[in-house]
């Protein structure tokens, strides 16, 4: 100042970024059991992220933000949580995540990291890996082998036992069959009993 007198004002000096959240699951369903997400399962999914513990300056903190990546990425919109003391609480925080947001089929890898309050981004958490499978299999074609149904009737000397034979979907656009899948012969729509 012009009078020869100084001024200073305390700074608080945060360098140290927050440790990486401890893991990803999955949260309210057993969807990923197979570790695949399909067509019946993909509408939305939650994800719940458990936060970093400790008293070292790296645990998570109320005014932190976590976000949940998927393949080392942001969504788009980002898929972002301010924590809360509530979360601090429970240590974790979930993500509902819509099917459209994964992208299309294929393997996928969800991992989470933290920035604090001072703009600090911490490492990423291990992945959460699965499959996303949403294309169902095509139709397969059904012939009866034999002579049996020639006339389209199935009489008492022809009804002991008739084979039939299910030709599989094939192609390259996902709706093949593939190693894996199972084939069911249904009985007017249902299943036999």
């Amino acid at each position: 100042t012009g009078d020869g007198s100084t001024t200073s004002s305390a700074v608080t000096v945060d360098n140290t970024a927050p440790a990486a959240p401890t893991n990803i699951t999955e949260e309210g369903s057993s969807d990923l059991d197979d570790s695949t997400l399909n067509a019946s399962e993909d509408d939305s999914t939650t994800f719940r992220v458990s936060l970093p513990g400790g008293s070292d300056g790296t645990e998570a903190a109320s005014g932190d933000s976590v976000e949940l990546l998927l393949g080392g990425a942001s969504f788009s919109p980002a898929e972002t949580v301010t924590l809360s003391s509530s979360d601090i609480s429970t240590g974790h925080v979930d993500f509902t995540v819509d099917a459209a947001d994964l992208g299309s089929d294929g393997s996928k890898s969800l991992t989470a990291q933290i920035t604090d309050a001072a703009g600090n981004v911490g490492t990423a958490s291990s992945a959460l890996t699965f499959e996303l499978d949403s294309t169902a299999p095509a139709a397969p074609t059904i012939a009866e082998q034999g002579s049996d149904l020639d006339d389209g009737t199935l009489n008492a000397s022809e009804d002991d036992s008739t084979t039939f034979r299910v030709s599989l979907p094939g192609g390259s656009d996902g709706t093949e069959a593939a190693s894996g899948d199972s084939v069911e012969l249904l009985l007017g729509g249902a299943s036999f009993s």
